[in-house]
């Protein structure tokens, strides 16, 4: 049997970049922060990090997902958390302006998690971390997801 993930265009890595470029793009929130897709070793921070994604599927019958999760985090040395959650509000806006431009993909919006977001310290407690969790639902270009009743492609 063919996997779901195998079938449908899948809109990870777009939406990664389209999120990247709509970050960098933003000078206020470049002018607090670096933005990249990995944890960056010598960077003193703040920093923002697209750390991971998901997709959601609609229901039991395998229809090709929706949605993409994701999650971004911003990191700070410093002492507090005014850094991080000055930083992540400014992430949070251009996110919730931007209109992202996903190859394959007809993208709705981008919509914040309040319940899945969360602060932490590194153990060391050199570092503070947000951590925001996004869904970004969305419609593949060109195509109609069938409903249970017609069955799977």
């Amino acid at each position: 049997m063919t996997d779901v993930y195998q079938r449908v265009a899948n809109p990870y890595l777009p939406l990664q970049e389209a999120v990247i470029v709509a970050l960098r793009a933003d000078p206020d929130l470049t002018a607090k922060a670096r933005i990249y897709d990995y944890i960056p070793e010598d960077d003193p921070g703040p920093y923002v990090v697209y750390e991971t994604a998901w997709l959601a599927a609609r229901d039991a019958y395998r229809v090709p997902a929706d949605r993409v999760w994701f999650q971004l985090s911003v990191f700070s040395q410093y002492r507090g958390y005014l850094e991080v959650n000055r930083v992540g509000a400014d992430v949070e806006d251009v996110l919730r302006r931007a209109s992202l431009d996903v190859a394959g993909f007809n993208v709705t919006g981008v919509h914040v998690i309040r319940e899945q977001s969360h602060l932490t310290r590194t153990p060391d407690s050199r570092w503070r971390r947000l951590a925001i969790t996004f869904v970004c639902p969305y419609v593949t270009a060109g195509r109609r997801s069938p409903s249970p009743e017609q069955g799977e492609p």
